[in-house]
């Protein structure tokens, strides 16, 4: 089976047939600049296919998805290939398919593709980074691995660090679990003055040249004209890849890696739970998952909390900043089984649902999410919409950190996506 129905033999001059997978590693006004093309968020697994069946002639992976949904899978790029769709690849996700599908017709571009062609780099984690969610623009958290051995690489030819600091830093960094990568972090656990006060303006951002890099060589390559790619590969069919197709294919279905996690998640924070368990039952789980975080971060020797506090208060704080620790480090882990977990507890098809009406929101947005105020309305009145959800501050508070979003303004941004997407309260009739 085909991904179309047959590339046409003609020179691409069309921008909207470039389809460009863009996160952290640049932003998407700047990329903009640089080229005109259909620009989506961070690739998951389906997505270049996706793109393929729907008519892109030139397809550049940038950045990808991990961990919370499978990745870009190896044969959905042979199969854009096969049928003469020019793939490239940088900087991130991009650079790691290139330097391994180099040899079937996949075209690497920058320096963090070069190193991992020539094998000089193996980690996939060295240029993963954790990132904020689409209505934030991606927004980078945490320094990938590359671009801190490229600021070291500069620091010590500028001066700044001797071989043997820079060494130490990068090694440092590399034992880092990648969202901990943070010059912050690392200046923290290796204390350097010079290098801190160089860093504003001598850090290197290997990720967004590299990304830059092959915008420019597409934009380059367009003024001219894209001739298709030459077929030359066949991708050999499969039962497992009969059945990827089919779920890629049908966005209707239970898949959902076309929707970011993150949406379906908030419409699942706003829904009541079924069914409502009791009130010692939950307080049973929490006090259960509470001392098994903290006997696990005696085990990773992430501290113990202070239990001589005076108050109840106190040493339940002083449990949570353990508790906090303990969650950095499981972030991934965690995040990759909630969507089974999710799944095997609840049909997730209505939150699905919700959550792409969600996601078409955002993008007419521009990913800028307004405040209530900006659309007629205000915090208290979609706060009061939602049953569980108290209006005033402290408890509002802790009704956000209870319902599982970060902070009372990702809940309030969630409320007004829901807002203008039009969808009601859960427990509105």
């Amino acid at each position: 089976m085909s991904v179309g129905s047959g590339t046409e033999l003609r020179v691409i001059h069309d921008p909207q047939q470039i389809v460009v997978f863009l996160g952290p590693s640049l932003p998407a006004d700047a990329a903009r600049r640089l080229l005109d093309a259909d620009f989506r968020p961070p690739a998951a697994q389906g997505d270049v296919y996706r793109a393929a069946l729907g008519g892109a002639a030139v397809i550049v992976l940038i950045d990808g998805r991990f961990g919370s949904v499978p990745a870009v899978w190896h044969k959905e790029v042979l199969a854009a290939l096969a049928q003469g769709v020019h793939v490239l690849g940088a900087a991130s996700m991009g650079a790691l398919r290139a330097a391994e599908l180099a040899d079937f017709g996949m075209e690497g571009h920058g320096v963090i593709f070069g190193r991992y062609h020539r094998g000089e780099l193996t980690a996939d984690d060295a240029v993963a980074v954790a990132h904020a969610g689409p209505e934030s623009g991606h927004r980078r958290l945490s320094e990938a691995l590359v671009d801190i051995q490229a600021t070291l690489d500069a620091a010590h030819a500028a001066g700044i660090v001797d071989v043997e600091t820079a060494a130490a830093l990068a090694a440092t960094a590399e034992r880092l679990h990648y969202p901990r990568r943070t010059w912050g972090e690392l200046l923290e656990q290796c204390p350097q003055t010079a290098l801190a006060d160089w860093l504003p303006t001598g850090r290197v951002e290997q990720k967004r040249r590299d990304a830059e890099e092959v915008l420019r060589t597409v934009a380059d390559r367009l003024v001219a004209g894209i001739a298709p790619r030459p077929v030359d590969l066949a991708v050999e069919d499969s039962q497992v890849w009969a059945r990827a197709r089919t779920a890629a294919a049908d966005t209707t279905s239970s898949d959902h890696s076309d929707v970011p996690f993150e949406l379906i998640a908030d419409e699942l924070r706003l829904t009541p739970g079924r069914p409502a368990a009791s009130r010692y039952a939950a307080a049973y789980r929490e006090a259960l998952l509470r001392h098994a975080l903290l006997e696990l971060a005696g085990a990773l020797q992430l501290g113990r909390p202070d239990l001589t506090a005076k108050t109840a208060e106190e040493r339940a704080e002083a449990e949570q900043e353990v508790l906090r620790r303990v969650e950095a480090q499981v972030y991934d882990g965690v995040l990759a089984r909630l969507p089974g977990v999710l799944a095997a507890a609840d049909d997730l098809t209505p939150a699905v649902r919700c959550a792409r009406r969600i996601r078409d929101v955002l993008a007419e947005l521009g990913g800028v999410v307004p405040r209530a105020t900006e659309i007629g309305t205000s915090d208290e009145a979609l706060l009061a919409a939602h049953a569980g959800i108290a209006s005033d501050g402290n408890h509002r508070r802790r009704s956000a950190r209870a319902a599982g979003f970060a902070s009372e303004d990702d809940l309030r941004r969630a409320l007004v996506l829901r807002h203008l997407a039009g969808l009601k309260p859960e427990n509105a009739s």
